[in-house]
């Protein structure tokens, strides 16, 4: 499978499991009686989908260090690269919407405040960060504005991570245990990332991708 082949499903299934995730999460907030309260729902929803989905694009790796050594039939790097990239996608998008929805709704009359507040700022820089890792993730973006440590670059996805915590951490409507569980299990299978790679066959890079492309799954 070509790392174009693998990617395009990669986004399918990402995207399709986005949509369901995002809408079962909402759902309930139907079933709210006041405004303000299905507001919060739906604010809730799309953060708690937007972290999840960046948890996973950080476990992705660990994953596959991990899944080489146990099932080395069954580790395709460029699956998981493919993988790991959707998933970023998919919590810039989801936290684009989550960010959009608290301009919408809390902030409509003081759009200002994010700027004020240490949680709103904190949620503000992460979505920054991330969207600048998903423009960059496309190979034809690295090299119009000449990246070459594309790897290193988007290890601030961590950095990412730190700062949504921290919006959770500190905001007043966000529960504290489950971000504790959530960004502690993540940081922690995270340290799997200290396992060495396994060497095999780069994938075939897709026509039109650049030779580099194939060999920047090891974010």
């Amino acid at each position: 499978m070509t790392l174009a082949e693998a990617e395009r499903r990669a986004f399918r299934i990402t995207a399709s499991c986005a949509a369901i995730a995002v809408a079962v999460a909402c759902a309930p907030a139907l079933r709210e009686r006041y405004a303000w309260a299905r507001e919060l729902w739906l604010l809730r929803a799309t953060g708690w989908t937007a972290l999840a989905a960046l948890a996973l694009s950080l476990c992705a790796t660990p994953a596959g260090r991990l899944l080489s050594r146990l099932a080395p039939r069954w580790s395709d790097a460029s699956q998981i690269a493919a993988f790991r990239r959707a998933l970023g996608l998919a919590a810039t998008v989801i936290g684009a919407i989550h960010l959009a929805l608290a301009l919408a709704t809390y902030l409509r009359d003081a759009p200002g405040a994010v700027l004020e507040y240490p949680f709103l700022r904190s949620g503000l820089l992460a979505l920054a960060v991330m969207i600048v890792l998903a423009l960059t993730s496309f190979p034809a973006v690295n090299r119009a504005a000449g990246i070459k440590l594309w790897k290193h670059l988007h290890r601030l996805a961590y950095a990412a991570a730190l700062l949504a915590s921290h919006h959770v951490m500190i905001s007043p409507f966000a529960p504290r245990a489950p971000a504790l569980a959530v960004f502690g299990a993540t940081f922690a299978f995270g340290l799997l990332r200290l396992l060495p790679a396994r060497n095999r066959a780069r994938p075939e890079p897709a026509s039109g991708d650049s030779p580099d492309s194939a060999a920047q799954g090891d974010g």
